[in-house]
């Protein structure tokens, strides 16, 4: 419990790579967070049985959560579609969650807690997102601050371009090395406009969704779970999401960057090198 409230991460889980990179960085959150609970939404039997690995009997953090039907016909975006129906176990009272993509690569030790608190300290936002590195409403946000080329794109074409992508993690990587990551913080960003922005990181009240009993996206709409996360139901309700770069997460690729930072990059490579090393105890940048 966190000033009266558990804490609960959701990872949307699929993949095997990913998610043993992020692994560490949840395990540490132990004695904050209450619990993390894989959503699977995979039928691939490698990454079935690594999920299962790490939510064994012998451990009491990680915890799977099936659908009833797991669709093994539908694949990519069509699995996507799957993930608005987890949201139906997330409305308990007095509850943060927070949702990470399995593809989440890097968190700041104050970032989970710091997310939290804001959280709590901001009840009038719908949905609050930490400062994300791979991230086009973030990029927008550190282009202003004269952190990067903002010739790069603006955030709504973001998450199409490679070398995007790899210009953000350059920029976040360079600030690790120098041993100070703050250089990349900033306060709130409200997002007025209902912009609809990437969810790879995001933080909800449970009191909130249980007012709609966590039936996101349903009711006749066809829009993907981010659609209606960002733009249609904070309208609805006039209460827009908020970032906040205080709290600073990394996120690996969207789908038409992944195969480009994968094959002609050595990020993944660095990033699974920071995991260990989390793993391990060691530390790895300093607060300035």
């Amino acid at each position: 419990m966190h000033r009266g409230h558990k804490v609960v991460i959701v990872v949307p889980a699929g993949r095997k790579r990913y998610l043993g990179v992020l692994a560490p960085y949840l395990l540490r959150e132990q004695g904050l967070v209450d619990e993390c609970r894989l959503w699977v939404n995979t039928c691939d039997s490698n990454d079935l049985e690594y999920i299962d690995q790490l939510a064994s009997p012998a451990q009491s953090f990680f915890h799977t959560e099936r659908l009833s039907d797991p669709k093994p016909e539908w694949r990519g975006n069509r699995r996507v579609r799957l993930i608005r129906e987890f949201f139906r176990n997330c409305i308990e009272p007095d509850t943060v969650y927070i949702r990470m993509d399995d593809d989440i690569c890097w968190v700041d030790p104050c970032a989970v807690r710091t997310l939290v608190d804001f959280r709590l300290d901001h009840p009038e936002y719908f949905l609050v997102y930490p400062g994300i590195v791979n991230n086009g409403f973030t990029a927008t946000i550190h282009g202003r601050m004269g952190l990067i080329p903002l010739e790069l794109g603006h955030f709504r074409s973001w998450q199409r371009s490679p070398l995007a992508g790899v210009a953000h993690h350059q920029l976040f990587l360079d600030a690790l090395h120098h041993g100070d990551v703050s250089t990349l913080e900033f306060g709130q960003e409200v997002m007025a406009a209902y912009e609809q922005a990437p969810i790879n990181c995001v933080a909800w009240l449970g009191a909130d969704f249980a007012r709609f009993e966590g039936r996101v996206a349903e009711s006749g709409c066809d829009e993907l779970e981010e659609v209606w996360l960002t733009k249609i139901k904070p309208r609805e309700l006039g209460r827009p999401n908020c970032m906040y770069g205080r709290a600073m997460v990394a996120h690996f690729a969207f789908n038409k960057q992944r195969v480009y930072l994968e094959d002609k990059t050595s990020l993944l490579e660095v990033y699974e090198q920071l995991s260990l090393d989390v793993s391990l105890g060691r530390t790895q940048a300093a607060r300035t």
